[in-house]
């Protein structure tokens, strides 16, 4: 007879009813949540002139942008360098500079409360901003990843 030294292990497995799972989300929820709590971000051409906006002009001082941020009218700023003839130029590395730049610069204003943003790169800039969104929690991020380890 065993005086106790020795132990048995038992794992138990709780498995759910096959007939039971999660209920379908509802249609349109999560375009519901983003319609309410996004900010209203918004590209505009280089040239745009925004009614009832406050323009901070071009690549303003980031304390500038959030003092201007804290009014009641939304912010434009200009990412787009007024002696560039609107679109791509240079070549190759150049072009990939202004582009990383461009992001850059949506994504810190984005960020001090601009709600406006003049660029030639409205593609990029639209991820961009839906990537801060998220990043702030007022989005639901495009696609959402577990177990990334």
């Amino acid at each position: 007879m065993d005086t106790g030294t020795s132990r048995s292990c038992h794992t138990r497995v709780v498995r759910a009813p096959a007939h039971r799972s999660l209920p379908p989300a509802r249609s349109g929820t999560i375009a519901h949540v983003h319609e309410d709590t996004s900010p209203p971000f918004r590209v505009v051409a280089p040239e745009a002139v925004v009614a009832d906006a406050v323009d901070a002009g071009y690549q303003p001082p980031v304390p500038r942008v959030r003092a201007l941020a804290t009014g009641d009218r939304p912010v434009l700023v200009r990412c787009h360098s007024p002696a560039s003839d609107g679109g791509w130029h240079g070549q190759g590395a150049q072009r990939r500079e202004e582009l990383a730049e461009t992001l850059a610069l949506v994504s810190v204003y984005a960020w001090a409360g601009a709600r406006l943003f003049a660029t030639s790169h409205p593609h990029a800039a639209g991820q961009a901003l839906d990537m801060v969104a998220s990043i702030r929690g007022t989005r639901p991020p495009a696609v959402a990843r577990r177990g990334l380890a």
